[in-house]
């Protein structure tokens, strides 16, 4: 998983397994990837948007950074979990 600690909804993530970014579902290479990251800490995240952000984004925006993380599986099935807040799919 490599991501802009300072953005959010989903804007800099990139949650990869075997070439497929689980978040979008396309291939990316480790230089798009580095690419797209390098923009987002060059363009930081300033303002709050009625479909994204809020004021602790754009203060976290004043000090980019990027954040690179191993993926973690669940150890079992998270399926009932989700089901019980109305569904969805666990991204792994």
């Amino acid at each position: 998983v490599a991501k802009a600690s300072h953005m959010c909804c989903s804007q800099g993530v990139f949650v990869m397994d075997d070439g497929i970014d689980h978040v979008s579902g396309t291939a990316h290479t480790p230089e798009e990837i580095q690419e797209q990251l390098q923009d987002a800490f060059a363009r930081p995240f300033s303002e709050v948007t009625p479909r994204c952000g809020d004021w602790g984004t754009v203060e976290a925006g004043r000090t980019p950074g990027v954040l690179v993380e191993e993926l973690m599986r669940p150890s079992f099935s998270v399926q009932f979990l989700l089901d019980r807040i109305g569904g969805g799919s666990w991204i792994s």
